[in-house]
């Protein structure tokens, strides 16, 4: 799992990997004890393409971290994942439901659309003060979020949404490549000083 989450989007461009940290391992280890936790992967030629992190409370099974290897996508690597998770999951017969955690909607997940049989509507309510401030940066947001959606709409109209998206995670792989490089350059001046 962590030689595809080093490649995939979700570390890349969320930020939003596997934790590396020694207390999310430990923590890990102490749900694998009590039974509470399942860890799935699938495979190209031997080499990891995909994997799913589920902890387990109360009966709840979460769909908590998933990484892809982009240059399996044409393969559906997340979809035969989780599918194989599910049916997994279900032979146990032991847990009440599989949660695929909020985000959203049903177009935009398919993965989401296509296992589930039933959703539950879910919000994150924030109170601002009523400013100015406040006013500017949620009006900044919410044409941000519009403006997104707009270019990505307009993108997949054209039928070149997918060659974009592989285009900027290579920029952005290239651009990660670079500054690691440049990082390492001043590190070795620094230590030849």
């Amino acid at each position: 799992a962590r030689d595809v989450f080093r490649d995939s989007y979700q570390e890349r461009l969320l930020d939003a990997g596997l934790p590396t940290d020694e207390r999310f391992g430990q923590t890990m280890m102490a749900l694998a004890e009590d039974g509470n936790v399942r860890g799935y992967a699938t495979f190209v030629d031997s080499r990891a393409a995909a994997y799913l992190y589920c902890p387990i409370h109360q009966g709840v099974v979460s769909y908590s971290y998933l990484g892809n290897r982009p240059e399996y996508e044409r393969l559906s690597r997340g979809t035969v994942l989780l599918w194989l998770a599910i049916e997994d999951l279900f032979k146990e017969a032991r847990h009440r439901m599989f949660d695929f955690t909020e985000g959203g909607d049903a177009d935009r997940h398919s993965q989401k659309r296509l296992f589930s049989t039933s959703s539950v509507p879910c919000a994150d309510i924030y109170f601002l003060r009523r400013n100015a401030r406040n006013l500017f940066l949620v009006l900044s947001h919410t044409g941000v979020e519009w403006l997104s959606e707009s270019i990505g709409d307009l993108l997949d109209r054209m039928g070149i949404k997918r060659r974009v998206k592989r285009w900027a995670r290579r920029f952005r792989s290239s651009m990660d490549t670079d500054s690691a490089s440049a990082a390492e350059a001043e590190a070795d001046l620094t230590n030849e000083e």
